[in-house]
């Protein structure tokens, strides 16, 4: 599609007789970006989606449309040929990454659930883009530091009207599923992904409780069980 007009628009026919006389290709690129929704009622892709899926399929709605409509019989020797990722040579690399204190489900004037995966999906975007650029990339080492759920308690430094639900659910309703979504999508351009994860201090249930006793423990417990059957991801 070009300024929205689809490519066996009459307008385009010019260029094809042209080409098609001196027999040289035409590169087709294309067009869809991030701010192309993937639903009626977002704003914009998520999960990279619209270049995954989105690339292709533009090419392949393109060249269809260009053979059903006939052009290529009438250029029979137009040659039309859709973008493809060129290989590169370059060394693998490995990419890192470090997450600390999200405070999931912490509620604040500024700070809220939605803001945690808003800011989730927009580390994923910037991600994968350095993901595109540098490839290949091997592996990505997510360092998780700790601090990942608010906890509930005051010691915790939690105060009343300050969490959103208590720490079971802020683990199994919010901070798993919102990290899970993260590392997955993540999957789709390497190879391999390792999470590491350090107990925060705001995750400690008491004062007189052991290390271990940590609602960071917890979480990657449970994250390394939603992981447990994904090809290539070790937590």
């Amino acid at each position: 599609m070009v300024s929205v007009k689809p490519l066996y628009n009459e307008s385009f026919f010019p260029l094809y007789e042209m080409m098609n006389q001196f027999n040289v290709p035409i590169l087709i690129h294309p067009m869809r970006r991030r701010e192309t929704p993937d639903y009626p009622g977002e704003d914009h892709s998520r999960y990279w989606i619209w270049q995954i899926l989105g690339w292709p399929y533009e090419s392949t709605v393109a060249m269809t449309r260009l053979v059903f409509s006939g052009v290529f019989d009438r250029y029979p020797d137009l040659k039309i040929k859709p973008f493809k990722p060129v290989k590169s040579s370059r060394d693998e690399e490995d990419l890192a990454l470090i997450i600390s204190d999200p405070h999931i489900d912490k509620v604040t004037e500024s700070y809220n659930l939605e803001v945690a995966r808003d800011r989730f999906d927009y580390l994923l975007d910037g991600t994968m883009t350095i993901i595109n650029l540098h490839r290949p990339i091997r592996k990505v080492h997510i360092f998780m530091l700790g601090d990942i759920v608010q906890g509930e308690n005051a010691f915790q430094g939690s105060k009343v009207g300050e969490t959103l639900k208590g720490v079971y659910e802020q683990i199994h309703d919010d901070a798993v599923p919102i990290l899970s979504r993260f590392v997955t999508s993540l999957a789709q351009g390497v190879k391999e992904i390792d999470v590491y994860g350090v107990r925060g201090n705001h995750g400690r249930y008491a004062k007189e409780a052991p290390d271990k006793t940590n609602w960071d423990s917890f979480f990657y417990k449970a994250l390394a069980g939603a992981m447990v059957n994904q090809k290539g991801i070790n937590v």
